[in-house]
């Protein structure tokens, strides 16, 4: 080994080692970058162009909308002044008089004088009166009755004489008397019999005769009644067409003297009440026409004045000139066509902006995504410009990167196997070093005639048979290393067991802590299931007091603004609702529609919400004797003169239990405090103007 090295050590060659750590960084860096995957789907700039195109119809749309609205901004406007002209005093019509029993007179009386005088003219019967009807009925009552039938005695006689000398015969059926008695019986058999017959034939003879007579007298009299009552009935007739003409002709004069016409005959009156009627029924068009147009007028102002109409038009006609010379033509003449109404152009509102914050969305991920695949990309061209540097380092080639990455793999491997190799010939003189230490050959030969003998020395002390069993296993130098490395191992790790095991004597806590710690954690349990019951308790307690308090506080707020709601609103109001959970006031009026009093105009709205405040300071204050003042900032600047007054008036009643404060820059309201409020406890304050400077 000592004549391998010729006494000098071998060592690696340094000149390559940092070619062999820019090759080792280059191959991580290659192996290392990231795959490269484009983006797909659309572009930043192409979101920049949708988002574009969608800002821009939406400002089209918002312009044609405006646009509409300001034109109909305008043609309310126009109607409100065309309405306006109709009503110069700013009232609504008066009524016609109440005329409508003279109406109905008049036309009465004309349709019954149409009826009368449309029909024939009215002729008297000329033929015999009903007088002399009636006494011909009578002498022919007296003269022409049916002769009574003759008496009926001689056939009664006949027939008793026949009963009599039967019943003589039957009794004198006695053997002495037999031919005697059944000659008496067959006699008186006959005799009644023959009576009978000739009875029987002269009543039916006399009978028929009576009803011939009996049916010419009824013929004859029944005429007669049927002539008396024809002429009772044209009689009749007579005086009640008579009646009838001179009540219309009576009528006719009562309405025309009621309606004030001046004409004397029938014919003028009915005509002169006809134009009476014409011209009340064009008079009652007209007024209900009227009606039709202040209601619309007034439907068209609502709470507002004529003169914030103007306003209003004008600022929306501003807006729309300013919306429509921002927007693109072509797309404002497509916006135009559509007709878009404004609850329309919301809903494309909101539609616009979730595909505006989309497509924003969309911008952001594509331009991270496209930052992303740049950073990429310069990692790729980085470990390719490494890959190849170091391979020129290397002095290796190939027609790509990947191929070059093999070539630099290989050129690795060539190096670490020649230094495999010098690292063996290393391991060799390290061996030798070690064995000879700092020793010379001749002084390690001197060391091992030592050692010989201190072997021998040892072999003595150990014995013979222990010995021989060392030999047996023939241990070398790495064996008797491996034995103790082993031995030291043992150790350690008995070391370092005990250490552990002593750690986890001094970590593990004792019974009776951890007992003490279970007892503290359940009475804590116990003490948060308990809090838990008093906070639900406690949360019913405060709704059932919010319920009373709401049940309580809205009667009383309500009655409070009831007090001077019909005041303050002109009488438009007269009736309101309130939610105490949040105060939302609901008005009503005669009709008994309700309003969102916030949605009503702003003076209006101003006013019952001023009387709320009222109620809540009386509210708060009950109870306590003391009265809240009231510190109120120009709650008047959104009224009318005639409701600003009646606001005014009504702080004034209140201030007679409240205390009111009142700030204002109007001088109408200066000029009614100067009259109104002239001596203790009120009083009137006016501040000094003080310029600000810009």
């Amino acid at each position: 080994m000592d004549s391998e090295f010729s006494g000098v050590a071998p060592r690696l060659s340094p000149e390559r080692e940092d070619i062999a750590n820019q090759a080792a960084a280059a191959l991580d860096k290659w192996n290392s970058r990231p795959s490269l995957t484009e983006p797909d789907g659309p572009t930043a700039e192409e979101y920049d162009r949708r988002i574009a195109e969608g800002d821009a119809r939406l400002v089209a749309a918002r312009a044609a909308v405006a646009e509409r609205v300001a034109q109909e901004a305008e043609r309310r406007l126009g109607r409100i002044r065309e309405l306006s002209g109709h009503f110069p005093d700013g009232q609504r019509p008066a009524s016609p008089a109440d005329d409508e029993e003279r109406a109905l007179q008049a036309r009465q009386a004309v349709t019954d004088w149409e009826a009368w005088s449309s029909r024939a003219p009215l002729n008297e019967p000329s033929e015999r009166s009903v007088e002399d009807i009636e006494k011909e009925l009578a002498d022919f009552d007296a003269t022409a009755a049916p002769t009574p039938p003759s008496s009926k005695i001689l056939p009664f006689i006949a027939l008793a004489f026949g009963l009599v000398a039967a019943v003589a015969g039957i009794a004198a059926l006695l053997p002495e008397f037999r031919a005697w008695g059944i000659a008496l019986v067959v006699v008186g058999i006959v005799g009644a019999l023959g009576a009978l017959l000739w009875t029987a034939a002269t009543r039916s003879s006399k009978r028929a005769q009576a009803a011939r007579e009996q049916a010419e007298f009824n013929a004859i009299r029944n005429g007669i009644i049927q002539r008396l009552e024809s002429r009772r009935k044209e009689e009749s007739d007579y005086q009640a067409e008579r009646e009838r003409r001179s009540d219309a002709m009576n009528g006719l004069a009562a309405a025309a003297a009621a309606c004030g016409v001046a004409a004397t005959k029938p014919a003028e009156q009915a005509q002169a009440l006809r134009d009476w009627q014409e011209g009340r029924r064009k008079a009652l068009r007209e007024y209900e026409e009227l009606g039709k147009q202040w209601d619309e007028l007034q439907q068209l102002l609502g709470e507002s004045a004529p003169a914030e109409f103007d306003e209003r038009a004008e600022r929306l006609r501003r807006d729309a000139t300013s919306l429509v010379d921002s927007a693109d033509a072509v797309l404002l003449a497509d916006a135009r066509k559509r007709n878009m109404t404004r609850e329309q152009l919301s809903e494309v509102e909101r539609e616009s902006e979730k595909k505006r914050n989309e497509w924003v969305e969309g911008r952001a991920k594509r331009r991270s995504a496209d930052e992303q695949y740049a950073l990429d990309r310069n990692r790729v061209n980085e470990a390719e410009d490494a890959l190849r540097a170091a391979a020129i380092a290397a002095q290796v080639k190939a027609d790509d990167a990947d191929g070059l990455a093999e070539r630099l793999r290989e050129w690795q491997e060539r190096r670490k196997q020649s230094i495999a190799e010098a690292a063996e010939r290393s391991k060799r003189w390290d061996k030798l070093r070690e064995l000879l230490g700092e020793n010379s050959l001749d002084d390690v030969a001197a060391e091992a005639a030592r050692l010989r003998a201190d072997a021998n020395n040892r072999a003595e002390d150990v014995g013979e048979n222990a010995l021989t069993q060392a030999k047996s296993e023939q241990p070398s130098d790495d064996r008797l290393e491996s034995l103790r490395n082993a031995a030291k191992q043992v150790e350690n790790a008995w070391i370092l067991e005990r250490g552990q095991l002593e750690e986890h004597e001094k970590s593990l806590p004792s019974v009776a802590d951890a007992e003490d710690e279970r007892d503290a954690a359940e009475r804590e349990l116990q003490r948060w299931s308990q809090l838990s019951k008093t906070l639900e308790t406690t949360a019913g307690f405060l709704k059932e007091a919010q319920d009373k308090v709401h049940r309580d506080i809205a009667p009383m707020l309500r009655s409070t603004v009831l007090e001077r709601l019909p005041q303050v609103t002109g009488g438009r109001y007269t009736d309101c609702l309130i939610n105490p959970a949040d105060l939302r006031v609901e008005v009503s009026g005669p009709s008994g529609q309700r309003r969102d009093a916030a949605l009503l105009s702003h003076g209006a709205a101003e006013q019952v919400y001023l009387l709320l405040r009222l109620a809540l300071a009386r509210h708060l204050t009950k109870g306590s004797g003391e009265a809240c003042p009231l510190i109120l900032d120009d709650v008047v600047g959104a009224s009318d003169s005639e409701r600003k007054q009646a606001v005014l008036e009504t702080l004034l009643a209140i201030s007679e239990s409240n205390q009111v404060i009142l700030f204002t820059h109007e001088d109408d309201v200066r000029d009614w405090a100067r009259e109104r409020l002239t001596g203790p406890p009120h009083s009137v304050v006016e501040l000094d103007g003080r310029a600000i400077a810009p």
